[in-house]
């Protein structure tokens, strides 16, 4: 007979003996330090959330940093991978992200606010990306084109930054509307699930989002600023978002620094197209000592709703 105070997910002392380790590899930079990779962030919040919640021992994990100037590690090598991120689970290893996802949810399940079978609206044999839900106004829809639309500006597809903040303005209109919906179901929630914890989307969600605030805020939003672009302050659903975000040690422990992330975007966008002043801030950036990381937020972001 089942345990009525189980929790969904965990699993007793003699069964976790017999998990296999979870290795994972994600690129460092060349201090050291983590690289910036939205994806190995995604990976290792994930993961991260996982072990906080007790469905990944600490002693079940590893984490490799990877320099790109030397030869992918043999663990690497014998599983046909020469990419990072990437994640050896006992004999098997992968480095397509979506893939990562279900094999760790298949060894370690539990821990997000949706297990990923729950989440699939697709057959059982497909390992696409979850759903949290299927309609018109979800999730998905509302965060699937601010990241691109950044992108398209670091790389100069575009010169105007009108479709991301069109993009950017849906998320945050979406936000505001999850955020006021659990509120008043009396279950206040500021994930984009709208759930008690974080969803399998927020982890890919978030990172992006830090990527686009850290690297717009330096000027590497396109070369056509006159001054640096920014996610207003006025947004109150994004920034009540990156506020939960920055407030989760999941996502602390496996945020790159701002460094880090600036340089990322800008070998992107060209060393010869850096936009005026971005070569200064990589400069000064570079010899700091101490790694920068913006976890500040314009104003409180906690979610205020009058009746």
């Amino acid at each position: 007979m089942a345990d009525a105070g189980a929790v969904p997910g965990l699993t007793t002392n003699v069964a976790l003996k017999e998990k296999p380790r979870v290795t994972v590899f994600v690129r460092s930079s060349k201090g050291g330090s983590l690289a910036a990779s939205p994806m190995a962030h995604q990976i290792l919040m994930v993961i991260g959330i996982k072990v906080d919640c007790g469905v990944i021992p600490e002693s079940k994990l590893t984490i490799t940093h990877v320099d790109d100037s030397r030869p992918m590690p043999s663990s690497l090598r014998s599983h046909g991978i020469s990419r990072v991120p990437a994640v050896v689970i006992g004999d098997t290893g992968e480095d397509d992200p979506e893939t990562i996802i279900s094999l760790l949810d298949r060894h370690y399940p539990g821990g997000l606010d949706f297990p990923l079978q729950e989440e699939k609206n697709i057959s059982d044999d497909n390992d696409s990306p979850p759903s949290c839900e299927k309609n018109e106004d979800t999730p998905e829809m509302a965060s699937r084109d601010f990241f691109s639309r950044f992108s398209f500006c670091v790389r100069g597809i575009t010169d105007s930054s009108e479709h991301l903040d069109v993009a950017l303005h849906r998320l945050n209109s979406f936000l505001l509307k999850k955020q006021s919906q659990s509120y008043h179901d009396d279950q206040p929630s500021p994930w984009i699930c709208g759930s008690k914890l974080p969803s399998l989307l927020d982890c890919e969600v978030l990172p992006k989002l830090h990527h686009v605030r850290v690297a717009g805020a330096a000027g590497l939003a396109g070369q056509w600023m006159v001054a640096e672009w920014s996610i207003p302050g006025a947004w109150p659903g994004i920034w009540c978002y990156l506020h939960s975000a920055y407030s989760m040690p999941a996502f602390i422990r496996s945020c790159p620094s701002d460094k880090e992330i600036i340089l990322h975007w800008a070998d992107r966008a060209g060393a010869n197209n850096l936009p005026a002043g971005v070569k200064d801030k990589i400069a000064k950036l570079e010899s700091d000592d101490i790694p920068k990381i913006s976890w500040f937020v314009p104003a409180r972001a906690d979610m205020v709703f009058l009746d």
